[in-house]
């Protein structure tokens, strides 16, 4: 995914995130430069490291050696919504008011970066973000992230990628000829035939695979490449300037097997 926007916006040294006064100080009508923030939750240099040295995640690698890298100091408590509410706004807990997994958008007490673009006509694409839902009319376009109670997004048009997501429920179960129609309505939406060539053997083994272990994380991998496939597709077609894409994949699969480790 990192390469097929190496195209559309040269690498720098410069961060991509800066205190949140210098955003409001420079940002205009039309951004200079197009920003991608890609969120890694619960990405580790632990394991990332090794990785590097192994030759493996060459894409990142490109990006540490060609940008900006670190530790990050974060807060306490160490939770994904709280921690990503202060990185779109630049406010503690205190004053964002996200303190767990079941604050709703509406009720976030301060603006985010994509409310700001928004005022300065600057056109935003978000993807995964937490507390994003209901997801807000932003100038762009919203597919929120983990922990969604409902299937809405931002044009309505998106929803058929949150529908397949939430299928994992018993309440969004599906027959399969309505999946099978809310496969062709994710294709149209940007999910590569290569991803679902990827899914057909895997939705086989899942059907004979009943070791939760498995089937969680072979579900989840499936649903990660498809938002990144709509995202992708959708940045590209609205133009985005500012782009915000955030997987819970590892954080969720850390959960499970990281006893394994």
């Amino acid at each position: 995914m990192l390469e097929s926007w190496s195209n559309e916006s040269q690498h720098s040294n410069t961060p991509l995130l800066h205190h949140s006064n210098k955003i409001k100080q420079d940002m205009t009508p039309q951004l200079k430069r197009k920003v991608l923030l890609i969120g890694l939750d619960g990405a580790t240099w632990r394991i990332i490291n090794p990785m590097f040295r192994a030759g493996k995640l060459p894409n990142l690698q490109r990006l540490v050696n060609e940008g900006s890298s670190g530790v990050l100091q974060s807060l306490e408590p160490m939770v994904s919504p709280t921690i990503w509410t202060s990185i779109a706004s630049g406010k503690t807990p205190e004053q964002h008011g996200v303190w767990d997994f079941v604050v709703a958008a509406k009720n976030v007490r301060c603006k985010r970066i994509w409310d700001m673009a928004t005022e300065r006509g600057i056109k935003t694409g978000l993807c995964g973000y937490m507390v994003t839902w209901p997801p807000p009319q932003i100038n762009g376009f919203v597919i929120p992230g983990s922990f969604s109670r409902g299937v809405e997004t931002h044009p309505a048009a998106l929803q058929p990628i949150r529908e397949l997501d939430m299928m994992q429920r018993a309440e969004h179960r599906k027959t399969p000829a309505e999946l099978l129609a809310l496969a062709w309505q994710c294709y149209r939406l940007g999910v590569r035939p290569r991803s679902f060539c990827e899914a057909a053997p895997v939705l086989g083994q899942l059907k004979m695979n009943r070791e939760f272990l498995a089937k969680f994380f072979m579900t989840r991998r499936l649903g990660a490449q498809f938002y990144a496939d709509v995202f992708v597709r959708q940045a590209r077609a609205f133009q985005t300037e500012l782009s915000m894409y955030i997987t819970m994949l590892i954080d969720a699969t850390s959960h499970n097997y990281w006893k394994f480790m």
